[in-house]
């Protein structure tokens, strides 16, 4: 059985930052600001334990100037996933494969979809069920 899960981030897409240093290392303050709304968002979309493995994540992007490399816009929303306690982690072992797409659009937004399905799925409690669209 292939479970599917539909987040909505009604925010800009935007790059993951990479860490600044001056004296210690910290992330600029715009991202961070990004990076907790964005996993407020999710976990009020979210009420179940983290995934310990899915099968794809698609993240669909819109708006914004496409500027950004797509694995930083991938990533800032990868972390939002994981500190929203979504995915236990993005490594590859967790989530072996991801699309990213982006299109123009007037308004920004963020779509996520996960599939979750077949071989060794399952949430750290188990299956997840009822979870957004699944």
């Amino acid at each position: 059985m292939t479970d599917t899960y539909t987040f909505l981030l009604p925010l800009p897409p935007i790059g993951k930052a990479r860490p600044r240093f001056c004296g210690h290392a910290y992330l600029p303050k715009a991202y961070r600001a990004w990076r907790d709304a964005a996993t407020d968002i999710l976990r009020h979309q979210w009420p179940h334990p983290p995934l310990e493995h899915i099968d794809h994540c698609e993240v669909q992007l819109f708006g914004g100037r496409g500027m950004t490399d797509a694995d930083n816009a991938a990533g800032s929303v990868l972390d939002a996933l994981v500190r929203a306690g979504i995915l236990t982690d993005d490594r590859l072992r967790v989530l072996p494969s991801l699309s990213v797409h982006w299109q123009h659009a007037a308004t920004g937004r963020i779509e996520v979809l996960l599939v979750v399905g077949g071989n060794g799925v399952s949430a750290s409690s188990g299956d997840v069920p009822g979870a957004c669209d699944g």
